[in-house]
Order: structure tokens, then sequence, then C-alpha cells
């Protein structure tokens, strides 16, 4: 989306949609118009901001201890190790405690990429009750990051819905370091902790569902 509007010199402007002014002729000197993109920039930004932390403020509820054994696989990302291993960290220790007695295989990968065909070749062979994907992505100047991201979305979910198991999807996509510290390694909006407690929900919904299913197919007989 664009918009366009006249200057004050009488010419004409516009406005994209990343907040960016292109000068239409010669109504805008060059030094006003860097003036005004950097100020648009800023409000850009800001706004960006804004709306990135509106979303991270819903932290899930902390789920009920689960009493039982149960296996989760966690596939991760090796790369930005910094955020990853403390993402990692963060989730094994809140599965610990929603999930005392459970077995947790961790895999780590090269990167988000590889995430989804890993899992897909460990559920080929291996029985689980949940899987936790793990990436980061950071915005860089193409498209490369959001195009990874949205195969490793369809992929996840695909496998979920194939194998009727949940898999939680971590694989973040951050616009810079500074929000890949707060949702990796600041407890405030970990989204190690957020994982961990979505597959104990998930696992504890799934135990209820077979239990129902088998409460009543032992009514029908």
């Amino acid at each position: 989306m664009t918009a366009a509007f006249p200057s004050w010199k009488g010419g004409c402007c516009i406005l994209t949609n990343n907040f960016h002014i292109v000068k239409i002729g010669n109504s805008l000197d060059n030094v006003c118009v860097k003036k005004l993109n950097e100020w648009l920039g800023l409000i850009d930004k800001f706004l960006r901001q804004a709306h990135s932390q509106a979303m991270s403020e819903a932290f899930p509820p902390k789920p009920r201890v689960i009493g039982s054994k149960e296996k989760i696989c966690i596939v991760a990302s090796q790369y930005n190790p910094t955020y990853m291993d403390a993402l990692v960290e963060n989730t094994v220790a809140e599965l610990s405690i929603l999930i005392p007695a459970v077995n947790i295989v961790l895999i780590r990968v090269p990167g988000a990429f590889e995430v989804p065909i890993t899992i897909a070749k460990y559920l080929t062979h291996s029985k689980v009750n949940g899987i936790i994907a793990l990436g980061l992505l950071i915005q860089g100047q193409t498209a490369h990051a959001n195009l990874i991201a949205t195969s490793a979305t369809n992929a996840l979910m695909q496998l979920a819905m194939t194998h009727s198991v949940p898999v939680i999807h971590e694989i973040l996509m951050v616009n810079d370091e500074q929000e890949a510290h707060d949702r990796c390694i600041s407890m405030e909006k970990n989204r190690g902790i957020e994982a961990a407690r979505a597959a104990a929900r998930m696992i504890d919904i799934f135990e209820e569902i077979d239990k129902s299913l088998r409460h009543t197919q032992a009514k029908s007989f």
C-alpha cells in the first residue's frame, strides 16, 4: 500500500507501506527526504516493537504437574548458539518441573531448516508423547528468514497432523538480537518456558482424549 501526498513546495511524494518517502520530481531536496525518512524509520521501529511486545505479553499459564512418565523429543537448531543453548536449557528445566518423570530426547541440528526433516525421521521410527521444535531466525536484509520460517511452519503442521502427535512450534523469527535475548535468555518472555508449558498441556489434553475414547468404547460393549 502506498499513499501520495503534496509537499509544501507544490510537488508530490509517495509514502510507501514501509514508512519510506520516495521523491517525485524536485519538490523536496535530498536533505529533507533523508531527514524525513530517518524520522519515519524511527516511528516504524517503535510501532514494530510495540506490536511485538503486545504479542509477547500473552504468556501461557502454568499447567498442572503430570505424574506419569512421558517421552518428549526436542529438536533444536545449533545456529545462533548463545541464544539457542539458553532456549534449550530453559525448555528442559521447565519440562523437568512440569513432568518430573519426563524422558527427554534432545537432538541438535545445524539450523532451523533441518528441524522438520529430523522430526520426520524420528517419528518414523520412535513413539513419543510430544515434540518440541526450537530454532531462531534473525531478520536480515533479504527474505531468507521469512522463507525458512514459512517452510518450517508448514512442515511442522503437516507432521503433527500426519502422526497425530503434539508438535510445539518454537522456531522464532525476531527482528534483532535484543528480541532474541528477550525470548531465549530473559525469563520474562522466555519461549523455552512457553514451549515446555504448551507441550505439557497438549500431552495432558491428548491423554484426556484417549481416556474419554477408551471409556466410550468400553460402554459400547
